[in-house]
């Protein structure tokens, strides 16, 4: 679960191995998780502090060979860049 920062040093444990990140959230300013809590425009603190949450996100985008979201809402909370490295594929239970 890239974010929480134990897959950082992944690719330095197992150098050959293929690495795949689950990305479930990226954090935007302002972004859906906390727009709903402030109903004023966000200080540039807040603002800060919500965008610094993705830094151990991108430490983890940088190590791996690809990464999935479970949602393409979710998918398209990150930057544009990532694209060809983030593929959608849902992380539920198929009830058909």
């Amino acid at each position: 679960h890239s974010g929480w920062g134990n897959g950082m040093y992944a690719s330095d444990i197992w150098p050959n191995a293929k690495t795949v990140g689950y990305f479930e959230w990226y954090y935007n300013s302002p972004g859906p998780d906390v727009a709903f809590l402030y109903p004023e425009p966000l200080t540039y603190d807040q603002a800060a502090r919500s965008r610094s949450r993705n830094a151990p996100i991108l430490v983890d985008f940088a190590s791996v060979d690809f990464g999935f979201c479970p949602t393409h809402w979710q998918k398209s909370q990150f930057p544009e860049v990532f694209d060809k490295k983030l593929i959608v594929h849902h992380d539920g239970v198929d009830t058909e």
